[in-house]
């Protein structure tokens, strides 16, 4: 409990400020900021093939550049 309490904290902070980042440069639904949000998790911040060709396929390599910048950030900033 000590120690799942703080982690989840550091993990809500970070969805938190990942979701604020991406809908100040996108319009994306909830749904799929929650799905942006578990393919990056899943894959150490990056887009995986499969994301970028099947779910994510209308951003642009620029798009995705920023949001998996967006997504180190906040973990860099939740660390600290």
């Amino acid at each position: 409990m000590e120690q799942d309490l703080p982690n989840e904290v550091k993990y809500l902070e970070a969805y938190g400020r990942f979701v604020g980042r991406i809908q100040t440069l996108f319009d994306m639904p909830g749904s799929r900021l929650n799905l942006l949000w578990r393919f990056l998790q899943q894959n150490g911040g990056k887009f995986s093939k499969r994301a970028r060709t099947r779910e994510f396929t209308q951003l642009t390599d620029d798009e995705v550049e920023q949001i998996e910048n967006a997504f180190h950030d906040v973990w860099k900033l939740t660390a600290n």
